[in-house]
């Protein structure tokens, strides 16, 4: 038993000390070719820093090794048997937490990051107030910091502690209508995060939903209530989170990787045509409610959520990599906007954005938002 014992704990090493015999020469021989000349006038300290180069390079041998694919694989589940090592995007916290890197990175300048972005918000409320379109900011705390208890040694920085309770009170004092979901989460018992994914789980998202929900009622802002919305309940199945593919092990066996949330996804049903009631336009055509943001929109069927609270449909414009800025500058400019522009905009924006450096995207749109225009 003790011998097979010790076979077993060395076949991780043996596993490795394979794959990078394999994959040496290949992997020089590909990064010193034209293939790899795009990684090589990629690199720098900035991106290295963040964790961006080394993924670089992961995706460049997976894409031009023979059997690149395998061999990362190996390479990553190797480490994960071995050191318990998730790669530069994870960070492993205890029962199987996982938590995205980005979210404990100190930039330079960050305050300045942080406050430039609340201005900005503030530029599109004014433009968006021309045009009789309200704006509700919705910001979504980070995952380490609702479920900071099962870090268990993984370091966020104490300066963050401010950072959320900062852009909110910055959105306050220019009087824009702003949610801090951090205290409806904090409020809720039991797990609100997904273990293995950056995101809410279907708790979290629910409560942060009916939070922003009755606020719009509070402000007067919801439209007419329709008739309720069915919520049904889907089977139990392992949900494998965006933090498992981030550590490029969503292809193994549950054995070989940290194990997904067992998840029984609701199903919310709207009511039949003709049962709901108008939106603030009087129209049932035309969108009354629209929510911008990120992926955080795209999970655990937050706009839907929102949608059933208010019993009237609410259209999703969010996008995946949204960031702060991608979806407000893409909806903006969408035709359904500059046509048919809603009555009540959600602007849902996470934490972990705030202070990262200004994008491009977001240095072209401050020229614009200086303009007055969006």
């Amino acid at each position: 038993m003790h011998r097979n014992s010790t076979k077993l704990f060395f076949l991780p090493g043996l596993v490795l000390i394979a794959v990078l015999a394999a994959g040496l020469v290949t992997s020089a021989m590909t990064l010193l070719s034209d293939k790899g000349a795009d990684w090589w006038n990629d690199v720098s300290w900035s991106k290295l820093e963040r964790g961006e180069t080394t993924a670089a390079l992961a995706a460049t041998l997976k894409d031009n090794l023979p059997g690149g694919h395998y061999l990362v694989t190996a390479d990553r589940v190797s480490s994960y048997l071995l050191f318990h090592d998730l790669g530069t995007r994870v960070r492993p916290g205890c029962d199987n937490w996982l938590f995205l890197a980005d979210e404990l990175v100190v930039y330079p300048d960050a305050e300045d990051h942080l406050l430039t972005r609340a201005k900005m918000v503030g530029q599109v409320e004014q433009a968006l107030k021309e045009k009789g379109v309200s704006l509700v900011v919705a910001v979504v705390p980070d995952k380490s910091r609702v479920s900071g208890e099962h870090l268990c040694g993984v370091d966020r920085p104490a300066r963050f502690e401010n950072r959320l309770g900062d852009f909110v009170t910055a959105l306050r004092a220019q009087k824009i209508s702003t949610v801090n979901l951090l205290d409806a989460l904090s409020l809720l018992d039991g797990e609100r995060y997904y273990r293995t994914d950056t995101h809410w789980n279907q708790r979290g998202a629910r409560v942060a939903a009916e939070t922003i929900a009755a606020q719009l009622r509070d402000e007067g802002l919801a439209p007419t209530p329709g008739a309720p919305w069915k919520i049904g309940m889907g089977a139990f199945q392992e949900r494998v989170g965006d933090l498992i593919r981030l550590a490029g092990l969503s292809d193994v066996a549950v054995s070989y990787r940290p194990k997904g949330d067992m998840v029984a996804l609701q199903t919310l049903e709207a009511p039949e045509a003709g049962g709901g009631g108008t939106d603030l336009f009087g129209d049932t055509r035309l969108p009354g409610v629209i929510d911008i943001g990120t992926s955080y929109s795209n999970n655990s069927n937050f706009v839907d959520y929102i949608s059933a609270a208010l019993s009237s449909p609410v259209a999703n414009m969010a996008r995946d990599g949204g960031d702060f800025s991608g979806s407000a500058v893409a909806y903006f400019a969408n035709p359904a906007f500059l046509q048919t522009p809603p009555k009540v905009i959600i602007w849902e924006i996470p934490e972990r954005v705030l202070e990262q450096p200004l994008t491009q995207q977001e240095k072209d749109w401050q020229g614009k938002l200086a303009e007055g225009k969006l």
